[in-house]
């Protein structure tokens, strides 16, 4: 029964990278089409999906530390975790320099 609520935590850190990294790359479209087309609706949506940027970065990070620290992970699920916490910084990063 553990392992299998382990292996649940871990596809839903992955499902939360990937949603976060769909957010950022929405962010980053309403940008560049603002930018084409002169239209500051939206970049108004890029800056309010930066709320949902950072949530995603707040949630995945409590997700990583939980399995850390309870779980105590080895080989490929450590490494999954660990580029889950270095991606999900790059990701926050490139939602706050959009919604500048």
């Amino acid at each position: 029964m553990a392992r299998t609520r382990y292996v649940r935590k871990l596809k839903e850190l992955r499902q939360n990278v990937v949603d976060m990294g769909a957010a950022t790359l929405q962010s980053v479209d309403y940008v560049i089409a603002s930018l084409e087309t002169s239209d500051s609706a939206l970049a108004e949506r890029a800056i309010v999906n930066d709320d949902v940027i950072d949530n995603f970065d707040r949630e995945i990070e409590s997700q990583c530390m939980s399995l850390l620290a309870l779980e105590q992970p080895m080989a490929k699920d450590l490494r999954l975790i660990a580029t889950s916490l270095k991606m999900i910084t790059d990701l926050e990063r490139i939602g706050d320099s959009l919604s500048i």
